[in-house]
């Protein structure tokens, strides 16, 4: 079965799985529209859209659930129960959502007297495998409460057998050392918290499979997190450059298949440490340098390593000063990466040829500050399963673009952004031919949009040019 990356990834899956199996209908999930307004939202506040009807804050309880729940209230947090759902998982992300999709696995908050009166906290979440936070407001309180309620339950004998602890969007939930004691977790999510630290005691445990910290003040994690022998899934917060300090001579996170946000600079170690992750399939690397000559070398070190993991499939790479300005990129040729479909470049390219040697299997392609000075079209055209194209910022610094004809057979979605030099831009006849999707924002200097699209009538074309 293939990974789970992220929320997005399962999501639509999960949701109509069942309904697949009930000839259309919902069948034993009754309620599963009630948690789907919880996806919902919480979909909306990463951004991730989903149309839905207007639905009440509350909803009456139908005759087939138990008969002492008299209604939902969406309470800050939601409580998720169900040991069954353990047995039909996969993956920490398809428990995340699945146990908030099954119908047997809510706990509503009738009264909040269970959440003031300790006592009655073991009924509640004695069971309970998953554990999400929906509270957005941005002040001290939210990671206060939050983190006392964890404390108090977990102190009380309870969440011991939790599997899924989501705190996105929760403002600097205080975590408890107590979290160490959740032998069975397996996913934890952090991400836009701005959380600062993480407790040391998240070596303890030893199933834990993800860990999201993604928009967190977090930079450099605990040395006990080298501990953790079957994480697979690390994503990093970027724009706090996250380093991750590997301990040379271990088996410090070789079960390792996502990688993303990873902060390298000259102190970062690649022999010895990094090469010992073998199977990476998903990887999203920013390196740096205070100075030119280290970064040189680090940035041919890791083109080498990058070189070397033959198992990936989504590749991003980032190369800027301590200005945060684009640098220079250094990449080999990746046309025997077989698996390899999602590929994210920001840089100038040292090697402005190894865009002929990307592999055919490519679906989705970014280029952002390569400084092409050649046509890069008349390349890339040549990947024959290419769905998705954006050229950003100086990726190409050319005046004169083409589309050759029979060109880009399977290309959906193409994006121009600030391509300053681009005049003009040919779309052959034949060329495009599966285009639905055309966005071009700030090429100030383009003359005119292509005859040959502009009579498409499944082409959607948005063009946005510079404020005055």
């Amino acid at each position: 079965m293939e990974v789970a990356y992220d929320f997005e990834d399962v999501i639509e899956t999960l949701l109509y799985s069942d309904q697949s199996q009930t000839n259309g209908e919902i069948g034993v999930w009754g309620w599963r529209f009630l948690l789907f307004i919880r996806i919902h939202r919480k979909l909306q506040l990463i951004k991730f859209k989903i149309p839905l009807p207007r639905l009440p804050e509350w909803i009456p309880c139908s005759g087939k659930c138990d008969n002492y729940i008299e209604q939902i209230v969406w309470s800050e947090i939601l409580s998720i129960s169900n040991p069954s759902m353990a047995n039909r998982v996969v993956s920490p992300v398809e428990e995340k959502v699945s146990a908030l999709l099954a119908l047997e696995a809510i706990h509503p908050i009738t009264k909040k007297a269970a959440m003031l009166n300790s006592t009655s906290l073991t009924p509640y979440y004695e069971d309970v495998i998953s554990f999400l936070s929906f509270d957005t407001r941005e002040e001290r309180r939210p990671g206060d409460e939050v983190g006392n309620f964890l404390h108090r339950c977990i102190s009380s004998g309870c969440f011991l057998v939790l599997l899924v602890l989501d705190l996105e969007n929760v403002f600097r939930p205080k975590l408890p050392e107590a979290v160490g004691k959740l032998n069975r977790l397996r996913y934890q999510g952090l991400r836009s918290t701005f959380l600062e630290t993480i407790p040391s005691s998240i070596s303890k445990l030893q199933n834990f499979q993800t860990l999201d910290m993604k928009h967190t003040s977090i930079n450099t994690l605990p040395n006990s997190i080298w501990k953790l022998q079957k994480l697979r899934h690390l994503y990093l917060s970027e724009s706090y450059q996250s380093k991750l300090m590997l301990q040379p001579g271990t088996n410090s996170l070789t079960t390792l298949q996502t990688l993303c946000g990873l902060f390298i600079d000259e102190e970062t170690l690649i022999r010895d440490c990094l090469d010992r992750i073998l199977d990476i399939k998903k990887l999203g690397l920013t390196i740096s340098s205070k100075d030119e000559q280290p970064v040189s070398l680090r940035l041919q070190e890791m083109a080498d390593w990058v070189l070397k993991r033959s198992q990936l499939r989504s590749l991003s790479l980032k190369s800027i000063d301590r200005s945060n300005q684009t640098w220079d990129l250094e990449l080999e040729p990746l046309v025997g990466h077989v698996n390899l479909s999602c590929i994210y470049l920001l840089g100038q390219l040292r090697k402005p040829t190894v865009i002929s040697k990307f592999p055919n299997n490519l679906l989705d392609l970014t280029l952002s500050g390569s400084g092409l000075a050649e046509d890069p079209m008349q390349t890339l055209d040549k990947l024959l399963n290419l769905g998705s194209l954006k050229l950003f910022a100086k990726s190409y610094l050319g005046k004169n673009m083409i589309c050759s004809f029979g060109g880009f057979p399977q290309l959906q979605v193409l994006k121009l952004r600030k391509l300053e030099q681009l005049e003009e831009w040919n779309v052959e006849k034949g060329a495009l031919q599966a285009l639905r999707d055309l966005e071009i924002r700030l090429c100030n200097s383009l003359k005119m949009l292509p005859v040959e699209l502009l009579n498409r009538t499944l082409l959607k074309i948005e063009v946005i040019p510079a404020q005055p």
